[in-house]
């Protein structure tokens, strides 16, 4: 459950290792964590529910919403370090037949936010894409496949970072670099 978000994700079957190699030097516990056939549980109720936002695009945009919200993900493997106020995700990795997803970075509960996120999508879920999406894209490279395996896959890659203690937001795709920062006053 992420309270934040207000999202659940449910399995069939979750395995998480603790790890207490760093727990004495670095004041950290590592967790291992594989979870097969996951998917987020009554997302598509609250898709709904937000004031039907759906509504505000094309015919195509609501079943692509409704289809990427009931992904189910065959396996999920993330290595997470916590220590201090943070929670450090060293590597995530999420995949199903259409969809994959890699990340790291770090949250802490402070609010500072450290994000470097790709998401590919295989031909079979782009053919469903309106163009001005597809435009978005790019042919991704994915870690481990080879050959055929890449064929027509296509890819979105994010960097996000942000700060609470000193205000900011840098936000980075393969199309545009944005970055905010709080003006102090004199």
């Amino acid at each position: 459950m992420i309270r934040d978000f207000d999202l659940a994700l449910g399995s069939q079957k979750a395995t998480i290792e603790p790890d207490f190699s760093e727990l004495l030097d670095k004041k950290a516990i590592i967790l291992k964590c594989i979870i097969k056939n996951a998917a987020f549980l009554d997302i598509g109720e609250k898709i709904k529910n937000t004031g039907d936002l759906s509504g505000l695009f094309d015919g195509k945009i609501p079943p692509l919403l409704n289809r990427l919200a009931n992904v189910l993900f065959g396996t999920i493997e993330a290595d997470l370090r916590i220590f201090g106020e943070t929670l450090e995700f060293r590597s995530f990795k999420a995949e199903s037949g259409d969809i994959e997803v890699s990340a790291s970075g770090s949250v802490t509960e402070s609010g500072d936010t450290k994000l470097d996120l790709e998401i590919f999508f295989s031909p079979g879920i782009t053919a469903t894409f309106p163009e001005e999406l597809k435009s978005l894209l790019k042919a991704g490279e994915r870690e481990g496949a080879s050959g055929g395996e890449t064929a027509g896959w296509l890819s979105y890659r994010v960097k996000l970072e942000s700060g609470e203690s000193k205000p900011f937001l840098k936000l980075e795709t393969d199309f545009i670099k944005l970055e905010f920062k709080q003006i102090e006053e004199h």
